[in-house]
């Protein structure tokens, strides 16, 4: 078929544009719904709210991680979620499913306050 084409293209062009048209518009909808997908539950789910905000019980959806430079700055990041780690012990703040102790929530705001690096929590 492809070597034949020249001589057919009208009789190609008539039977394939549609199909063509068909195979392009699933690709954008395959491109675009993918994107759609990996993003619907931060779209439908997340929150982003204040630290001062944070009550107990509340689920995170990111972790705290506190990172100490080589100056010996210690900077605390967000990352997304990630299965707990109990024994590492610079998560300040895991993605458990059972939310954020009284304790915890003290403990973070107390941070909040005293960085600008975790002034808000998704």
């Amino acid at each position: 078929m492809v070597i034949t084409t020249p001589w057919t293209l009208s009789a190609w062009s008539e039977a394939y544009t549609p199909l063509l048209k068909i195979y392009l518009l699933y690709l954008g909808v395959f491109f675009f719904g993918r994107h759609f997908i990996a993003n619907l539950d931060s779209i439908v789910l997340d929150r982003e709210i204040d630290m001062s905000d944070l009550k107990e019980g509340m689920v995170p959806a990111e972790q705290i991680v506190k990172t100490e430079g080589d100056d010996g700055e210690i900077t605390y990041s967000k990352e997304g979620f990630a299965l707990p780690n109990v024994l590492n012990s610079n998560i300040i703040l895991g993605t458990l499913p059972g939310g954020v102790s009284k304790e915890k929530v003290a403990e973070l705001k107390q941070l909040a306050a005293d960085s600008k690096n975790i002034s808000r929590l998704t």
